[in-house]
């Protein structure tokens, strides 16, 4: 799962990309000025983008900036500015340190999304209902039902990284389903099972399976599961999904 550093002194701003962006299925690490970011950055893993606003308290972005670009541990890594409407002269001179794109504030999630999918191609949950879309229009054409399942991890891996494992789980999950269904990774504990040909009467004995599959290889572990069915719990990709995740949040 791509990790994404947000820099910016409003917790407004920060918290509406951290929600927009984690519901895309990014690992958001929040940051409130320059100073934090030089002081803490080499405690992190490599950040895949960051996000950050050119006006901060203490040390401005830009100047912030070309200290992360001295870094050689991130000077490769993108980096997005915020901007205000009339700062073009700071704009400009981001671009020239290296800033690969900017997003002029206010913004909305679409735009803040299209930016992060130009820099770093296409998220989890895009490809999840560009395959849902494929499937709904096989299923209305063909009558034949198909139906989503979700699993989330409800604990965390003892020891070590609970990305590296998701990685593994999903090659052995692969192998015990058949080779029409569709395995996503929406972020660093849960999946999305895409199943054609299903109907609501064999989910449960996929979440059976699934279930015993993925508790016999890490017995620490335990799963929540949530489905959705084309076309009774939704007409479109959206509704289908959002279906699948209340029955997460409720749980």
């Amino acid at each position: 799962m791509k990790n994404i550093l947000v820099v910016d002194d409003s917790s407004l701003v920060r918290l509406k990309v951290k929600n927009t962006l984690r519901e895309e299925g990014f690992q958001v690490t929040e940051a409130t000025s320059g100073e934090d970011v030089l002081k803490n950055i080499n405690n992190h893993p490599i950040f895949d983008l960051i996000i950050m606003d050119i006006i901060l308290p203490g040390r401005n972005g830009l100047d912030t900036i070309e200290r992360i670009k001295e870094n050689p541990r991130f000077n490769l890594v993108p980096v997005m500015i915020l901007t205000v409407s009339n700062d073009k002269e700071n704009v400009l001179r981001a671009i020239e340190m290296g800033a690969v794109d900017f997003l002029v504030k206010p913004f909305d999630k679409e735009e803040l999304l299209a930016r992060v999918q130009k820099i770093l191609g296409e998220t989890p949950w895009q490809k999840a209902k560009k395959t849902l879309k494929l499937e709904i229009n096989r299923s209305f054409r063909s009558k034949i039902p198909f139906s989503i399942i979700m699993a989330e991890q409800k604990t965390s891996l003892l020891g070590g990284s609970m990305g590296r494992n998701i990685k593994n789980l999903k090659i052995i999950l692969e192998e015990s389903l058949r080779s029409i269904d569709t395995i996503i990774t929406l972020s660093e504990k849960g999946f999305l099972l895409v199943l054609p040909a299903t109907s609501t009467q064999g989910v449960p004995a996929i979440i059976q399976k699934i279930n015993r599959t993925l508790t016999a290889k890490e017995k620490t572990t335990s799963w929540y599961f949530a489905s959705a069915v084309y076309s009774e719990d939704g007409e479109n990709e959206e509704q289908l999904l959002e279906h699948a995740r209340n029955q997460l949040i409720k749980d």
